[in-house]
């Protein structure tokens, strides 16, 4: 990352400084002497040409860190780190990173050119957002950390994956993610059964139906106006309930249909040796099942 170097004021060659050097002022009262240099090859050891305000004088060598302030890091990051400025702190190296997997304090933040991202400590995270939020957001946090989330006033402000969560002080935000939205409720389960129809005809045995007492075979006629999902159960002498059921699936409005294959019975049925049970289409949906599995 690359950083401005503040003009210096350099008081010159006759300040007290030895001959070769000037005096360099960075603050009211704080000056030091430090070679005349052009560039950053012309200092030893770890100081640095530091720009001055003297048109006489290009620059004088000097500790950055005390004549910066923004600093480069020193000494100099290495592959994959980046020179960072915390707040009042000397710059540092940060380690580059994805996510907070990538570091050990779990805290992986992007910097102000939105696309470098650096682990930071971990109270840098609590603290607040890391970049200013929007006009139209607002720095709140969801989970252990802060960060700026849309407003709204309702889900259909948010996206398809997200929601509108209320915040103590009034009005709403929209998380990022939607794991912090409340789970959508099942549908209601509105059954359509007095509009339903259906009726037994039955097959004397011998005249082509089959056990002794012949076969019985249903049908059911959706009357509701609209199309609606049905389960159609017969009665199981061996349960002693409707538990013989056969799913009849999306039945159109005015259609009439079987109510699955015939049954044959060696034993003298109700009168009504079968049931039916439907919802509308809301009842099926989204792994809901409000037509059930158990018997009727």
């Amino acid at each position: 990352m690359l950083f401005l170097a503040w003009m210096a004021l350099a008081c010159g060659p006759g300040a007290g400084c030895p001959q070769g050097q000037a005096q360099l002022c960075v603050r009211d009262g704080d000056c030091r002497c430090g070679a005349i240099c052009e560039r950053n090859a012309d200092c030893s050891g770890r100081d640095l040409c530091v720009p001055t305000s003297n048109r006489r004088i290009t620059g004088v060598c000097a500790d950055p860190l005390w004549a910066l302030r923004d600093a480069p890091c020193v000494p100099l990051c290495v592959e994959n780190q980046v020179c960072v400025r915390w707040g009042s702190m000397p710059n540092s190296c940060a380690g580059r990173c994805a996510t907070d997997a990538d570091c050990a304090s779990r805290c992986c933040i992007a910097l102000s050119d939105g696309t470098t991202k650096v682990c930071a400590n971990e109270r840098i995270c609590q603290q607040g957002c890391v970049t200013p939020c929007a006009m139209d957001e607002v720095c709140v946090a969801f989970g252990q950390r802060p960060e700026c989330a849309k407003r709204c006033m309702g889900d259909e402000d948010c996206g398809a994956n997200s929601c509108c969560l209320s915040l103590e002080g009034g009005g709403g935000v929209c998380p990022a993610r939607g794991d912090f939205c409340p789970p959508t409720p099942p549908p209601t389960c509105r059954e359509l059964q007095t509009c339903i129809r259906s009726s037994v005809s039955v097959i004397p045995a011998g005249e082509g139906g089959c056990g002794m007492f012949g076969q019985y075979e249903g049908v059911v006629s959706n009357q509701c106006g609209e199309a609606a999902y049905c389960l159609a159960c017969w009665f199981d002498a061996r349960t002693n309930a409707y538990s013989d059921c056969t799913d009849l699936g999306l039945v159109p409005n005015n259609v009439t249909l079987p109510a699955g294959p015939g049954r044959c019975s060696d034993a003298a049925m109700m009168s009504m040796p079968f049931r039916v049970r439907c919802v509308d289409r809301n009842g099926i949906r989204e792994g809901v099942n409000c037509l059930g599995s158990g018997p009727l």
